[in-house]
């Protein structure tokens, strides 16, 4: 059963997963008792999952039983246990907890020197310190991230255009519009290579139109800000419950476009396809 969820969560349909993961914890539960490592596992694997579809009621109590069990079985420097401490982090943030996820996730990051495991961490602690609004903080660490993942990935790999896109979005959510642009030029320029028809290349395409559009360079921006939400539009059956808030995003900076330059039609039209999306919540943020 267990198995047959993870193979279901590999293939993207969390959503068949889910009913599985339950049934396994509540099993192994009664079975093995609340504190056995594979019962632990189960209830990770659950948090996960439901965290994944962003059911954040039901991914933090469990992220929050989770984590003194673990503290309790392993010790708080375990590995196990510090990848519960990031994971309540992550979901801390994502529920717009950031005081709460600062210092658990500066407590993974920490550990990341002696677990290389961890050192994922540091990209959503960099996003709550921009959450946060913690400028100095976020600056140091991306340049500590930026150059870690130089060394340690392929210059032209979809895992160092993630983190570019990641760091750009972040330098712009912090209005470093001028720093973000060559961080997204990269990032653009990886993915149109590797992936030129993947929806994550159209939405650098969008986050690059909204760095330029920050530096006051509409002319150069239409273009790129069009273009992004035309192919995201076109692959909106593909974009993950995590990027649910990606093509509203691109909409809202369609809209800052036509208000800068004073057309008033297009700001008219674009706000309209905007209140298509009103159900859609502020990110939780997975640039990716």
């Amino acid at each position: 059963m267990s198995s047959l969820a993870e193979g279901y969560r590999a293939a993207g349909r969390v959503d068949k997963a889910l009913p599985l993961l339950e049934e396994t914890l509540k099993l192994k539960t009664a079975k093995l008792g609340a504190d056995h490592p594979d019962t632990l596992t189960s209830m990770n694997n659950l948090a996960t999952g439901y965290w994944s579809l962003k059911r954040l009621d039901k991914s933090v109590p469990l992220f929050e039983a989770l984590l003194p069990l673990h503290g309790k079985k392993l010790g708080r420097d375990h590995p196990d246990t510090l990848i519960t401490v990031a994971n309540l982090g992550v979901n801390y943030k994502d529920a717009g907890r950031v005081a709460e996820a600062l210092p658990l996730l500066e407590e993974a990051y920490r550990a990341s020197g002696k677990h290389p495991a961890l050192r994922w961490v540091g990209t959503p602690l960099l996003d709550a310190y921009a959450r946060a609004g913690k400028p100095a903080e976020a600056a140091k660490l991306l340049g500590d991230l930026l150059a870690d993942a130089r060394k340690t990935l392929p210059k032209d790999g979809p895992q160092l255009a993630g983190l570019l896109a990641q760091f750009g979005l972040t330098l712009s959510e912090m209005k470093g519009f001028a720093a973000a642009e060559p961080l997204l030029r990269e990032c653009l320029a990886i993915r149109e290579k590797k992936e030129p028809d993947d929806w994550r290349t159209f939405n650098t395409q969008s986050m690059l139109g909204g760095a330029l559009l920050g530096q006051k360079k509409p002319a150069d921006a239409e273009p790129l800000l069009l273009k992004g939400y035309e192919g995201m539009k076109a692959r909106e059956k593909l974009i993950p419950p995590q990027g649910s808030t990606r093509l509203p995003e691109a909409i809202d900076r369609l809209v800052e476009l036509y208000t800068a330059i004073n057309k008033p039609d297009e700001v008219k039209k674009w706000r309209a396809e905007r209140a298509k999306y009103t159900e859609v919540a502020p990110p939780p943020r997975l640039a990716k």
